[in-house]
């Protein structure tokens, strides 16, 4: 043999070796877990509306009435109370009343009941609960809406061109 196919040879043998060498290494992988967790407590969320009674007119033969909500939002599955507190000023309620509104120091009595048919008184304390159970969802899905239904009666003589007000608390307990 010559030394010039000697050193072909030689080359071409050391690229084969590399390539071959090349072809036969190989990458490892491993795989291992990643544990994700998450837990979920019970929680709720409450916004209060408005009862706007609007014009009331003492000579009436009927009670004036109205109605608001409650919009309450809770986890799925989760039991919840909702209560409504006696207002701000409860103890000038006239008779036949649970709830005044007021204003310059006169009193208009009303009350708030949890059905249209204002048979049932809506309290902070059982029975006038309203009890219900987290629906779940996202966002406004999870929204419950609770009507309030309010009476004012009729035949309280007040001081016309006034304007009543009181303030109640909606309380959620689950």
């Amino acid at each position: 043999m010559n030394k010039k196919t000697l050193l072909s040879l030689s080359v071409t043998t050391a690229l084969a070796a590399a390539v071959g060498f090349a072809s036969v290494a190989h990458a490892t992988t491993k795989t291992a877990s990643v544990a994700v967790t998450a837990s979920v407590a019970g929680s709720c969320k409450i916004t209060g509306g408005t009862v706007a009674f609007g014009a009331y007119d003492p000579t009436s033969a009927t009670a004036l009435t109205a109605s608001g909500t409650v919009v309450v939002a809770c986890t799925k599955n989760t039991t919840y109370t909702v209560g409504l507190d006696t207002g701000l000023n409860t103890a000038n309620a006239p008779s036949g009343s649970t709830r005044a509104m007021v204003d310059a120091g006169a009193y208009l009595g009303y009350d708030l009941y949890s059905n249209s048919g204002a048979t049932t008184l809506w309290t902070n304390s059982s029975p006038g609960w309203v009890s219900g159970t987290g629906a779940g969802g996202i966002g406004a899905a999870a929204n419950q809406t609770l009507n309030v239904y309010g009476s004012v009666p009729v035949g309280q003589f007040v001081t016309p061109g006034t304007t009543f007000t009181d303030t109640v608390t909606a309380t959620i307990t689950y």
